[in-house]
């Protein structure tokens, strides 16, 4: 059973886990800088509805949960209290995601929106130093397949991931030359790091990462753009 109707659901539909006992549960609030309690506590309320049908149910979640810059954000403390609902039960599994990339996308994704500002010319800000992880929805999929027929086993957490990170300000230059137009932004100096996220000790084994190359992030953003 498919629940939703966004990147994730789509990529599940017309597949085998339409029919396999087990609920992909796929919807929820879409934009990470919401503070909407109306669209958490909808998200919620129709979680817990599809947690009472007593059967396996994974659940996406996010992986800023592990990012010290972003993880006190209402989105991602909801994300929390949601895994918590979730991993009650042994039978259930929580997958936590980058940003994931897309064709056809949710309009609030960091490529989506960076994208589109390029494209319509409109200013926006760049910050410096600031890195993102980037993974393609059928490289989600192909990943975490098998993972999801081995429910069973128990393992209530994966954490899914490229091997590599890369600067915002690297993911803008390479839009720019893939769409052939220079954008019109600012650069705003901000401290990070590479290694955006630090994973607790309990969470190393369930680390799942997906191998990157030189040309990366140049293929990743021309399959979906």
């Amino acid at each position: 059973m498919i629940v939703g109707n966004g990147l994730i659901a789509r990529v599940f539909k017309g597949t085998k886990f339409d029919s396999l006992g087990i609920t992909i549960f796929a919807s929820g609030v879409s934009d990470s800088l919401s503070k909407n309690t109306n669209a958490f506590l909808r998200e919620e309320t129709l979680l817990k509805k599809y947690l009472a049908l007593n059967q396996p149910l994974v659940y996406f979640s996010t992986l800023s949960i592990f990012d010290p810059t972003r993880n006190q954000s209402h989105y991602v403390r909801h994300k929390i209290e949601m895994e918590k609902l979730v991993t009650k039960s042994p039978s259930n599994l929580v997958i936590r995601l980058p940003e994931v990339v897309g064709q056809h996308g949710n309009a609030n994704t960091l490529v989506f929106f960076l994208r589109a500002k390029i494209e319509s010319g409109e200013i926006f800000d760049v910050w410096t130093n600031v890195w993102r992880n980037l993974v393609g929805i059928s490289e989600v999929y192909s990943l975490i397949e098998t993972r999801i027929l081995d429910i069973k086993e128990n393992r209530k957490t994966l954490n899914v991931l490229a091997d590599s990170s890369f600067e915002v300000s690297e993911i803008v230059q390479t839009l720019e030359e893939i769409l052939g137009k220079k954008g019109n932004y600012r650069s705003v100096e901000r401290i990070g790091t590479r290694d955006i996220y630090e994973f607790p000790n309990n969470e190393l084994e369930n680390i799942l990462f997906h191998p990157t190359s030189k040309d990366y992030l140049w293929d990743l953003l021309v399959k979906y753009q």
